[in-house]
């Protein structure tokens, strides 16, 4: 069950050639075709035949399916396609080379130029329909993907897929363990838009497992100036990013808004979905271990760590801004329907007294001199009580430990400037 437009295993040297049937009507002009390698499998049906090399100034395909130019182009396929019911629009394996090369089908519209694109590994498996196909590379200054389901930009990109993909049920926007570098990069379907600058994606981990559907594959790094990826339920702006995830994500139903197992560092991060609004500026956030359960559904990891100047989270409840923050994520996760809370202390326990801000004006029965807005700490500790002011130095951080309900000989310490402060903590 082998259908091919033009026959596999052909080399055709000449100036000018134009095959022309029913089918298909296509101009050659000093090309060269090279079916090398076996195709082992069953109802395989490509618009140009598998394993194929095309070099030559022009060369310009028509048949009833799809119109393509190529010019300088070199398609190379030197890997066994094993297994059953596999349909690209463009064969697997294929290297493509050359100035200007423009497939048209009716399901399809591509502009590809200086590209090449590689397929060096096995697929295994069955019906397998990616958009872009698993284990491609792509090289050159511009290529333009058009079919009904997407539309993409890529300029100077290399992708590659280097890892087997083993499982069922997987469909990735992009296809999973890709590797993209570049200038630009616009990947645009029903469901996203992506602009991707200097950008580099690469996941070099198996994924195992079943019912996945990431926005960004799991195991994904990112690097580049300018990462403006958008579809239907986010809208994120990345900048100078890296984002990496090296560990395995065993496990089922687990969909976070980022993917477990990320680091992200840049000078400009902002994510934007329907659930959130978040800026982070020169951000890291690292989880470094496996996520292990199932039934994990948080905007942010569990177990993290966030160390930054400033730091203000708001999502459908809250909006972010982060500015210089680490978020470190360095233990497991084990278990199921996790969610922590950070809020702090609110009361003193018996015995570490009790202690209250106020505000007062210095000089407020003066006639001479302007009133002085001034902060005030009333305390009362192992009987003793007092109101003492806060010099200005001091007053970020009293406020801070007093809404935290610190013991209340913590914030007396600071004050002990104020001789009443003193006797009261026996330091006089």
């Amino acid at each position: 069950n082998i259908s091919h437009n033009n026959s596999p295993s052909t080399r055709l040297e000449d100036n000018s050639q134009t095959p022309k049937n029913k089918s298909s009507t296509s101009t050659l002009s000093n090309t060269q075709l090279s079916n090398d390698d076996k195709v082992l499998g069953e109802n395989i049906s490509h618009n140009n035949s598998p394993s194929t090399r095309l070099e030559d100034n022009s060369q310009t395909l028509d048949n009833s399916s799809s119109t393509s130019t190529l010019s300088n182009t070199q398609l190379s396929n030197d890997i066994q396609v094993l297994g059953e019911n596999i349909s690209p629009n463009n064969s697997p394996s294929t290297q493509i080379e050359g100035d200007s090369q423009t497939p048209n089908n009716k399901s399809s519209t591509s502009t590809f130029s200086n590209a090449q694109i590689s397929n060096d590994d096995q697929v295994l498996g069955g019906n397998t329909s990616p958009n872009n196909f698993p284990s491609t590379q792509i090289e050159g200054e511009s290529q333009t993907l058009d079919n009904s389901s997407s539309t993409s930009t890529l300029s100077n990109t290399q992708l590659s897929n280097d890892i087997q993909v083993l499982g069922e049920n997987i469909s990735p926007n992009n296809s999973p363990s890709t590797q993209i570098e570049g200038d630009s990069q616009t990947p645009n379907n029903k469901s996203s838009t992506s602009t991707f600058s200097n950008a580099q994606i690469s996941n070099d981990n198996q994924v195992l497992g079943e019912n996945m559907s990431l926005n960004n594959s799991p195991s994904t790094r990112i690097k580049g100036d300018s990462q403006t990826p958008n579809n239907s339920s986010s809208t994120s702006t990345l900048s100078n990013t890296q984002l990496s995830n090296d560990i395995q994500v065993l496990g089922e139903n687990i969909s976070p808004n980022n993917s477990p197992s990320t680091q992200i560092e840049g000078d400009s991060q902002t994510p934007n979905n329907k659930s959130s609004t978040s800026t982070f500026s020169n951000a890291q956030i690292s989880n470094d271990n496996q996520v292990l359960g199932e039934n994990m559904s948080l905007n942010n990891s569990p177990s993290t760590r966030i160390k930054g100047d400033s730091q203000t989270p708001d999502n459908s409840s809250s909006t972010s801004t982060l500015s210089n923050t680490q978020l470190s994520n360095d233990v497991q996760v084990l278990g199921e329907n996790i969610i922590p809370s950070h809020s702090p202390s609110t009361y003193r326990k018996r015995g570490e007294g009790s202690g209250n801000i106020s505000w007062g004006y210095a000089n407020a029965n003066s006639t001479k001199k302007k009133p002085v807005k001034q902060l005030y700490f009333e305390w009362e500790y192992r009987g003793k009580r007092g109101k003492t002011y806060v010099r200005s130095r001091l007053r970020e951080q009293v406020i801070s430990m007093n809404e935290a309900k610190v013991p209340v000989v913590e914030i007396l310490k600071l004050l002990t400037y104020n001789p009443k402060v003193a006797g009261a903590l026996s330091l006089n």
